[in-house]
C-alpha cells in the first residue's frame, strides 16, 4: 500500500509520508520481516555492550503493518539512542533533582525519591519502581548517574534556589518596585544574575542543601573568572563577585526564614568574599577635576548635558537625581538659591529616606541652572541617566580613561572633608545617613550652615559669575 495513497487531510498526509521515510530509513539497518511480523533489531555501540552486557536488542514488533511497524519502530530507536546517549551531570558527587530528573527521562522511566517510596504502602512502592526494576535488568552495570537516578538518591526539593528567587521577588514586589518599569528591572536584574550564575555553576540546588561547604565550593569555581583576560572571557572584579555573594544570601536568608526558622540565623554565604584590591572608589584629583570640567564645557555636547556635569561637580547629586529635577525643586530665586532632591512627578521615592536633601548652589551653577529652569527635558525619563552617563563618560575617558562622572560625587566628599567640614554636615550634603541618635532630632542642618561648608570646600566659585 502506498501511504501517500488515499483521502487524507494534509497535515495527516504529511504524517503518513513521514512514516513512510522513517520505514524505508528504518528497512535497512532496524526493521525487517520474518515470517510476516515485522522484527526491531539495534546493535549496542562497543563502548556500551561492557555496561549492557550484550551485543544486541531484538524486538518483535507484533504487526504485519508497515504503517504500525514504522511507529513502533520509530520509537524504539528513539529508546535505546537515549539509552546510549552520555550522561551530563555537573558534579557526580551532589546531582541535583533536575539533573536526576532529566537522566531518569532518558531512561523512559518516572524520576521516584527513595523517601517518596520509603513512606508508600508495599503496593504502591512496587508499582513505583516497576520501571526502575525492568531499566536495571536492561542495564547490567548502570554509571553512577544512572544508578542515582534509578535508586532516587535526591529528594524533591523543598525550594530550588529559583524557586526561592521568585519567592523573595514576590515577598518584596513593593520594595523592589520605583516607579517605572526600567528601574525596578535593575533591582531584579541583580538578583537574577547572582542566582543565575549560581545555578550555571552548582545547579538549581534545595536551599535546603546548600551548605557553607557547597557555597565555599562555588566561590572556588567562580575564582578563575577574577583573572580571565576580559570581560569577554568571564572577567569579573572581586568587588562585583562579592556582591553576587551578598544577593545569594539575601534570596537564601528569605527562603530559610519560611522552610527552616531555627536555621536562618545561619546562612552558607555569612563570610565569603574575595579579598578587593581596593574598596573605595576613587575621586578625581584636583588637576583631573579641572581638565574634566573644560574638556566638558569646551565639547560640542548638549547644553542639558553641560549643564548637569557642571551641577553634578558642585553639589555632589547624580546625574539621576539631577536629571529628574522639575520646576518645583529648583529655588533660584530664593535668599540661598539651592535645589531639592525629593519625591516629584517624574520620581515616586529617592534612593532611601536620608537622600531627600536641600543644597544650595555657588554661583556658577545657579547660572547654569538659568538656562533650565523647568528641568531637564532631554534626560528626565527613564533612559534619559544612563543615556547622560554614556555620553558624559566618553569625554571624561578622553581626559582620566579609567575614572566616570561618579568620581564627581567621591571628589565632592573629599573636598568637604579637607576643608575641615564635619561628617554629619557632609552626610547632610552629599544624603548619606549618620549614626548615632544626634541626627535623629529637629530638622537637620539649614541652608545657611550647607552654604557656609560649600563656600569653605569650594574657595576658587565663591565669586564666580
Amino acid at each position: 500500500m502506498n501511504l501517500a495513497s488515499g483521502r487524507f487531510c494534509r497535515p495527516y498526509m504529511q504524517y503518513l509520508l513521514y512514516l513512510e521515510r522513517q520505514l524505508m530509513r528504518l528497512d535497512v539497518k532496524h526493521v525487517f520481516n520474518r515470517n510476516g511480523i515485522y522484527q526491531f533489531r539495534i546493535v549496542v555501540p562497543l563502548s556500551h555492550r561492557r555496561k549492557f552486557k550484550r551485543r544486541e536488542f531484538w524486538h518483535s514488533l507484533g504487526t504485519r503493518s508497515e504503517n504500525e511497524a514504522a511507529v513502533k519502530a520509530a520509537s524504539l530507536l528513539t529508546h535505546y539512542r537515549n539509552l546510549f546517549s552520555a550522561t551530563e551531570i555537573s558534579d557526580l558527587e551532589r546531582p541535583t533533582f533536575d539533573e536526576l530528573t532529566k537522566v531518569s527521562d532518558r531512561l523512559g522511566v518516572k524520576y521516584q525519591p527513595a523517601l517518596e517510596v520509603e513512606l508508600a504502602s508495599i503496593r504502591d512502592s512496587v508499582s513505583m519502581m516497576a520501571g526502575q526494576l525492568k531499566m536495571l535488568s536492561i542495564i547490567q552495570t548502570p554509571d553512577h548517574a544512572e544508578i542515582a537516578a534509578l535508586g532516587g538518591v535526591v529528594d524533591k526539593p523543598a525550594m530550588t534556589i529559583s524557586q526561592a528567587l521568585q519567592r523573595y521577588i514576590n515577598l518584596n514586589s513593593k520594595k523592589l518596585e520605583d516607579g517605572n518599569y526600567r528601574e525596578s528591572e535593575k533591582k531584579y536584574a541583580v538578583y537574577r544574575e547572582a542566582v543565575n550564575n549560581f545555578i550555571s555553576l552548582m545547579g538549581d540546588l534545595d536551599v535546603l542543601d546548600i551548605t557553607a561547604t557547597v557555597a565555599r565550593d562555588y566561590k572556588l569555581k567562580l575564582a578563575p573568572r577574577l583573572d580571565a583576560p576580559t570581560k569577554k572571557e568571564g572577567l569579573i572584579a572581586p568587588a562585583t563577585a562579592n556582591k553576587k555573594f551578598m544577593w545569594l544570601k539575601v534570596v537564601v536568608k528569605e527562603a530559610l526564614r519560611e522552610l527552616a526558622p531555627d536555621r536562618a540565623h545561619i546562612n552558607p554565604f555569612d563570610n565569603l568574599d574575595f579579598e578587593a584590591k581596593d574598596g573605595k572608589r576613587v575621586a578625581f584629583t584636583e588637576a583631573e577635576a579641572r581638565q574634566v570640567r573644560a574638556k566638558i564645557q569646551g565639547s560640542k555636547a548638549n547644553e542639558e548635558l553641560k549643564c548637569i556635569a557642571l551641577v553634578g561637580e558642585l553639589t555632589g547629586a547624580t546625574c539621576k537625581e539631577i536629571g529628574f529635577l522639575t520646576k518645583d525643586d529648583i529655588h533660584l530665586e530664593a535668599p540661598i538659591p539651592y535645589i531639592s532632591i525629593q519625591p516629584n512627578a517624574l520620581r515616586s521615592k529617592t534612593k532611601a529616606e536620608c537622600r531627600v536633601r536641600d543644597i544650595p548652589l555657588l554661583p556658577a551653577a545657579v547660572k547654569a541652572l538659568k538656562k533650565f529652569p523647568n528641568g531637564f527635558q532631554r534626560y528626565d525619563h527613564a533612559t534619559g541617566p544612563e543615556a547622560f552617563s554614556a555620553m558624559v563618560n566618553k569625554l571624561i575617558r578622553k581626559v582620566t580613561p579609567d575614572k566616570t562622572f561618579y568620581c564627581y560625587r567621591h571628589l565632592f566628599a573629599d573636598r568637604l572633608r579637607n576643608s575641615g567640614c564635619n561628617d554629619t554636615l557632609k552626610n547632610s550634603l552629599m544624603g548619606h545617613s549618620s549614626a548615632g541618635m544626634m541626627m535623629r532630632y529637629g530638622a537637620g542642618y539649614d541652608l545657611k550652615n550647607k552654604l557656609e561648608a560649600l563656600q569653605k570646600a569650594f574657595p576658587d566659585e565663591i565669586n564666580q559669575t
